[in-house]
């Protein structure tokens, strides 16, 4: 029977119509300390919150990082991350928490402000991942997040994504998250997943010029 919970988050209630599956905190975790591995960034902006698992590492390790702005577009979700945005502020962090669909959010809006970091566990549904990505890449220069192995595949993703986006670093994971069962009933941990660092491609970079990807695996 399938189930909407995440070991460890049994009291995340997750919605699969809105592509809600929750990160472990574990790999939260590790997430956030590779992203700080050669760049720290003061500003991080999470697209897609949930309850904010992926955010939640920033509060006990920050680095360099002050402000966070966290974005759903379920109630939610939000009302459970304002309990985060209040930690924060105890500490002298600042943190905002909006209800809104992202990507019907352009720069002309609230969120207006480039950020050093987007960091996301993105919808994967219907090209959602590569729509999150790019309109990061708007926002800023450099997005690090969870996804399906497949989104280096294929010509449509190639044409959507990678024309204008590379790959800089990734994370191989050798263990298949658990994310729960997805509106199928087959588990989404039997899907491989990656961990990128995307940054976009600059006006003076060749698209199909070779490039070198450091990688590494998690188990």
């Amino acid at each position: 029977m399938s189930t909407p919970y995440l070991p460890g988050l049994e009291h995340e209630a997750r919605n699969p119509d809105l592509s809600q599956w929750h990160t472990e905190p574990r790999l939260a975790r590790r997430v956030w300390q590779w992203a700080n591995k050669y760049e720290k960034p003061r500003t991080v902006l999470e697209p897609a919150c949930g309850h904010g698992a992926l955010v939640k590492p920033i509060l006990d390790e920050p680095y360099d990082c002050t402000n966070v702005t966290l974005i759903d577009i379920d109630p939610r979700c939000t009302a459970a991350c304002a309990e985060l945005v209040a930690r924060a502020a105890r500490s002298g962090r600042e943190w905002e928490v909006m209800q809104l669909d992202f990507l019907e959010r352009r720069c002309g809006d609230h969120v207006v402000d480039l950020v050093d970091l987007v960091l996301m566990n993105p919808p994967y549904e219907d090209g959602a991942a590569e729509q999150f990505i790019l309109h990061s890449l708007t926002l800023s220069r450099r997005v690090v997040g969870i996804f399906k192995a497949s989104i280096h595949h294929g010509l449509s993703r190639f044409r959507m994504l990678w024309s204008s986006a590379r790959a800089t670093r990734e994370v191989k994971l050798a263990t298949r998250p658990t994310f729960g069962r997805g509106e199928s009933g087959s588990k989404a941990g039997e899907t491989d997943f990656v961990v990128l660092e995307i940054k976009r491609l600059e006006v003076h970079e060749d698209m199909m010029a070779e490039r070198w990807t450091l990688t590494e695996h998690w188990a």
